[in-house]
Parts: C-alpha cells; structure tokens; sequence
C-alpha cells in the first residue's frame, strides 16, 4: 500500500516517526525522504557500525546509515518512484 490516510496516527515505514506522506513509493517522513534521496543520488556506500544486531535496533542505537538505507529499501523505497510519489 502507497498511500497514508491523513491522519496524525501514520507513522515513516522506516523509522516509525510521524509520517509526512508517500516517498519513493513508501509511506515516510521527512527525514528518511531525504536521507534515501541523498544516498540514492550521491551514490553513497556505508559501513554497518555494530554487526551482530538487527537493522532496526543497529539504526535507532548507533545511527547506522547503512542498516537505516537497508530499512528503507525494506520498506519499499525505489529510487523509480521518485516521480510517483504523492504526498497526502
């Protein structure tokens, strides 16, 4: 599902903040929008910073930026739905 009915409930199918819309086919907020853009467009290549824990808990406690790009992609995010994305 693409969508995000307009409420205060909707929450980034990344990081589980409150959601600004529909992002690169993913319901997600501002902050995962564009640290998926930047990645996808720079081309950046990380390194997990903890090995051994789960994407989500390596993300949320060490600010891991490659299990946070791997969260995105999970979540649905492709860099060809840039142009069908709309926000609600």
């Amino acid at each position: 599902n693409f969508s995000c009915i307009k409420t205060r409930d909707c929450k980034c199918s990344v990081c589980g903040k409150g959601a600004t819309g529909t992002h690169y086919m993913s319901v997600s907020c501002n902050g995962c929008r564009s640290f998926f853009r930047r990645s996808i467009a720079l081309k950046r290549v990380y390194e997990c910073k903890r090995a051994g824990f789960s994407q989500l808990e390596c993300f949320h406690r060490y600010r891991c930026k490659l299990c946070r790009l791997a969260l995105c992609f999970a979540a649905g995010m492709s860099a060809e739905g840039e142009l069908m994305t709309d926000n609600f």
